[in-house]
């Protein structure tokens, strides 16, 4: 009896040491495996693509899942409501840096197709805020071409001023004086964006010279979610273009691709601009062009410069050399023709305006011929 009993104590002795150990193992293989697993497929796609592929090779090209036929922006457009628009209302269309958050907070309206409207209570409500029925900023551009509104309010700014803002908006070391919430991606992939270059300067100086300046230039071959920080300079060019939205959403939602590609133009609409520079005058008037007698109310304060950030000393500032400016007013000759066009075509603006942009542009881009530019965009509208 003794002899059965010690044998039993041993046996179950040996299961538990096993049980032990296995529970060991697994901690360990969880501990190797939650890393990866916490990571989106996008982020985990990166390190695989860094570290390399199990066949002795490695690289610096990071892809997102889009860039690999699987979109989840896609994805999320499909559970997002549908959403219809009248043709007698308008839409209002932020351009990122323009300005546009300030005037977002003046709408009954100014929010987000994921946010139930009206997103606010106005009081002493404005003509363009009881007339705007959308709201159209990064997360709804894509809703543009399908949208039916007979007017579109856009906000603008002068294109070298907005470049440079948004270089400054991205850059991962001014981020945090932005109080932005990132995704895992975006902590992830903006630093090794900008690793090619931390400064204005940096950048600017890896743009071509004047001859140069088209997006088919750029000798960037990649899909728009990718970010390739091996050759620097088609890495600025396809930046400065915008060819690239990961990362760079500001850049890649230019003049060119929401004025040109994203607004509708058959049958003909009319547009109104805000202008940044000009923007309390811009909204009054305009206010008042739509019908309002009423006195138009002009924000104070905090509330009348909403996420202006120009007066703050962040980390990465504009600093930029008279050749670097050159060259990235060289490179924004597109971006300026594509503003100018629109200019002309607002019909809240008259020659006066068009002339107090075309003073904004020389003073800082002195290089740009605007004289040839502003005859070309009106023989575009003649023909």
């Amino acid at each position: 009896m003794a002899t059965r009993r010690t044998r039993t104590r041993t046996t179950t002795r040996t299961l538990l040491i096993w049980i032990i150990l296995l529970l060991i193992a697994c901690s360990c293989g969880l501990v190797f495996f939650l890393p990866w697993s916490v990571m989106d497929d996008d982020t985990a796609a990166g390190h695989r693509r860094v570290i390399g592929d199990g066949r002795g090779r490695s690289g610096d090209a990071l892809y997102s899942p889009e860039a690999n036929g699987r979109s989840p922006r896609n994805a999320m457009r499909q559970t997002m409501p549908p959403r219809s628009s009248s043709s007698h209302t308008a839409g209002f269309v932020h351009i990122g840096k323009t300005g546009g958050s300030t005037i977002s907070s003046l709408l009954r309206n100014g929010c987000n197709s994921f946010e139930t409207g009206p997103c606010r209570n106005i009081t002493h409500e404005s003509a363009v805020s009881r007339i705007v029925e959308h709201y159209y900023h990064v997360p709804d551009f894509w809703r543009l071409p399908e949208s039916n509104h007979n007017i579109y309010i856009v906000s603008v700014r002068d294109p070298y001023d907005r470049a440079v803002s948004a270089f400054l908006f991205h850059h991962p070391e001014n981020v945090k004086y932005f109080q932005l919430k990132l995704t895992k991606r975006e902590k992830y992939y903006a630093p090794l964006a900008y690793r090619c270059f931390p400064t204005l300067e940096s950048f600017a100086s890896l743009l071509s010279s004047h001859g140069g300046n088209q997006p088919s230039s750029c000798n960037y071959p990649y899909p728009k979610n990718v970010i390739e920080p091996e050759n620097c300079a088609a890495l600025a060019c396809a930046t400065i273009h915008g060819l690239i939205r990961l990362v760079f959403t500001h850049f890649f939602f230019n003049y060119r691709n929401i004025l040109d590609t994203k607004i509708p133009t058959e049958p003909e609409r009319i547009t109104f601009a805000l202008r940044q520079e000009r923007l309390w005058n811009d909204w009054t008037a305009l206010n008042q062009m739509l019908g309002q007698t009423e006195t138009v109310v002009i924000p104070t304060g905090d509330k009348a410069s909403y996420r202006n950030v120009s007066g703050w000393k962040l980390p990465v500032t504009r600093q930029i050399s008279q050749e670097g400016r050159r060259k990235l007013c060289w490179a924004l000759e597109p971006e300026y023709f594509a503003y100018f066009r629109f200019i002309q075509r607002a019909r809240n603006l008259d020659e006066n305006d068009l002339e107090d942009c075309k003073k904004v542009a020389a003073r800082n881009c002195p290089v740009i011929d605007l004289d040839s530019m502003l005859r070309a965009v009106a023989n575009e509208r003649q023909s």
